[in-house]
């Protein structure tokens, strides 16, 4: 199964709920990461999402159910506005400040 069957499979499963937006990334031959933005997650804790996201794949008897890692993100379109907006540093520098962090840890 290639790259973009899985997006459009992901996505269709999806579409049956009031959905603003939903982004499907693959981002390794394990892990698949998807993000749904819809005013049906209102009233709903965190976890209750993912596991409603993860059953709706799993209720779709699609074949790769069993087959990667799903990462789910799961918002309402209010949650999305108030999510920090990516740092303007480059990756490195945040790599950098965690790898101190981890050093630190592992020494106490």
């Amino acid at each position: 199964m290639d790259k973009r069957e899985l997006i459009e499979i992901i996505t269709d499963v999806y579409s049956s709920l009031p959905v603003q937006k939903i982004s499907v990334f693959k981002k390794n031959s394990e892990t698949v990461m998807v993000r749904i933005i819809s005013k049906s997650f209102e009233g709903m804790t965190f976890s209750a999402r993912f596991k409603k996201m993860d059953q709706m794949l799993k209720d779709a008897n699609t074949s790769f159910y069993g087959n990667f890692l799903f990462i789910y993100e799961a918002f309402t379109p209010e949650e999305l506005l108030t999510l920090p907006k990516p740092q303007e540093t480059d990756g490195a520098v945040i790599n950098e400040d965690l790898k101190h962090t981890a050093r630190e840890a592992a020494l106490n």
